[in-house]
């Protein structure tokens, strides 16, 4: 059965919630494309508003040749950051990929 969902999966990262990224394989050179930025609460403990925040962008598996790997590097609003986790989502087409904040 045909996925419902696969011909909008566009609608996301070309509409207003695509943001222009460079990806830096550890390897290569910088490619712009576009990605879905999200920042949330890290953890949350009773009494405690939060504890850190988390950075995620998901990427579109068709824009890159690879997975991403630890060390790759995302360069967004003059931010330099490097992937510390990837998480397939086959089911949308995507890579969420957790970064920090790179060092220089």
């Amino acid at each position: 059965m045909a996925d419902p969902f696969a011909s909008s999966l566009g609608v996301f990262f070309d509409g207003p919630g695509g943001e222009a990224i460079a990806y830096a394989p550890a390897i290569a050179l910088a490619d712009p494309l576009l990605a879905i930025r999200s920042e949330e609460d890290a953890v949350e403990f009773p009494g405690l508003k939060h504890i850190g925040r988390i950075v995620t962008f998901e990427i579109r598996q068709s824009n890159l040749s690879r997975r991403p790997q630890k060390g790759d590097q995302i360069t967004h609003d003059g931010r330099a950051w490097s992937i510390i986790q990837v998480k397939d989502r086959d089911d949308v087409r995507s890579w969420i990929v957790a970064v920090e904040k790179a060092v220089p």
